[in-house]
């Protein structure tokens, strides 16, 4: 203790960063796939502002979980890793999660990608059950 405040390990401040990356990243993709829902249910086409809105919120979110799973490891990133998430995240991400943690990270890479294939078909079902 020191002045008071209790010192965490640094492993347990890890897991929690990891953990909010993974609650907000989830968040954002279901919250999205249920607007994507409800615009299909009334048979309306999602604005421009929407759209563009949705691509960068999903690619800030996903820069941020990226770091967060990859603080642990601390790999020699590109000096500009969201432009390189941007334009090559489906190749990035797999490598990078292999590299590092082989079939755990792998896993996670899996995870993510169920991740957003329940949060479609929820929001399939909201856009079939309010039409």
């Amino acid at each position: 203790m020191m002045n008071g405040n209790v010192l965490r390990p640094v492993s347990e401040d890890l897991r929690s960063h990891k953990l909010l990356a993974w609650i907000l990243l989830g968040g954002f993709v279901f919250t999205a796939s249920l607007a994507e829902g409800v615009y299909a249910a009334h048979d309306a086409e999602p604005s421009q502002r929407f759209r563009f809105l949705t691509m960068l919120g999903l690619m800030a979110l996903l820069w941020y979980w990226f770091v967060q799973e990859m603080r642990s490891h601390r790999p020699a990133l590109p000096m500009d890793m969201g432009i390189f998430l941007f334009a090559l995240w489906f190749i990035l991400v797999p490598y990078y999660f292999w590299r590092y943690e082989r079939g755990r990270g792998l896993l996670k890479v899996v995870g993510l990608v169920g991740m957003w294939v329940l949060t479609w078909a929820l929001g399939a079902l909201a856009a079939f059950v309010l039409a």
